[in-house]
């Protein structure tokens, strides 16, 4: 690699390269690149969860961010959904797999629930891929006492 004041010149190296004032032979200079808002769960929040739960929103997240990138949903959509997640995750907070919640407790998280589906059923179409995704959250029965594909039937109505 030769580098002067202006400008990298970068040789033998494959792969795409992207920034300003980039030249050389062989690579792919100036290609059109998406990149995607993703929904995220942060780590220090799930700590505060019980592991079964923990690991339910990860593997809903990971299946939600293959159909947002296939579908090409762009941030504000994406933005609503991640608040929405992050709040079940913060009402979660406390719950234990081996106890009811009470029901102001169970209600609150119903609700949490309810509003990932709505936002979420606001930007992807509703297909098998979708009850598939809302089937990941069935451990959630546990802490609000129903099926989550009952809540996903009620919602599509409204959407």
């Amino acid at each position: 690699m030769q580098e002067n004041v202006k400008n990298i010149h970068i040789s033998g190296i494959g792969g795409d390269v992207f920034s300003i004032d980039i030249s050389g032979k062989g690579n792919v200079i100036d290609k059109n690149i998406a990149i995607f808002e993703m929904v995220n769960l942060d780590s220090d929040m799930l700590k505060e969860i019980p592991s079964l739960y923990a690991e339910t929103l990860k593997n809903f997240c990971q299946s939600l961010n293959e159909q947002l990138t296939r579908h090409n949903i762009q941030k504000p959509q994406i933005s609503q959904i991640q608040e929405s997640v992050n709040r079940l995750v913060k009402e979660i907070e406390g719950a234990e797999i081996d106890q009811e919640v009470n029901a102001q407790k169970s209600t609150s998280i119903k609700v949490r629930l309810i509003n990932v589906a709505r936002n979420t059923l606001r930007v992807l179409p509703m297909t098998a891929e979708m009850v598939t995704l809302f089937t990941l959250l069935a451990p959630f029965r546990r802490l609000i006492g129903v099926v989550t594909q009952s809540i996903i039937k009620h919602i599509q109505k409204e959407v």
